[in-house]
């Protein structure tokens, strides 16, 4: 799980999408959650499988730039190993900095 739950007056917890609580915030139900940036990092949990495909990437890019130096023929399955690591390098990007299996969600309380 991850996320946000909302703490009732009686203890109890159920989950929360930003929708609810932007409508809970605008109309104060609540307080502004405090989220920095260190707590967004903190859910940041990445496993060897990045390495491993970093590793891989870098590996075929290499051979595919060795092969153009040394006037081989590159095959299309190469170059389209090569389009599809650049839509992969394109998507990395922009998921670089989103959390990845946070498993304890955040409480907020309700006033």
């Amino acid at each position: 799980m991850g996320g946000f739950v909302l703490e009732d007056s009686h203890s109890t917890l159920f989950p929360v999408i930003i929708s609810q609580i932007c409508y809970l915030v605008r109309n104060q139900y609540m307080e502004m959650p405090d989220i920095t940036k260190e707590k967004v990092q903190d859910k940041s949990k990445t496993d060897g499988t990045v390495k491993i495909f970093a590793f891989q990437t870098g590996w075929v890019l290499l051979e595919i730039i060795a092969r153009v130096a040394q006037d081989l023929p590159i095959s299309l399955l190469e170059l389209e190993t090569c389009a599809i690591i650049g839509c992969s390098l394109f998507t990395f990007y922009f998921w670089f900095k989103k959390p990845i299996l946070p498993t304890r969600a955040d409480q907020l309380l309700w006033r």
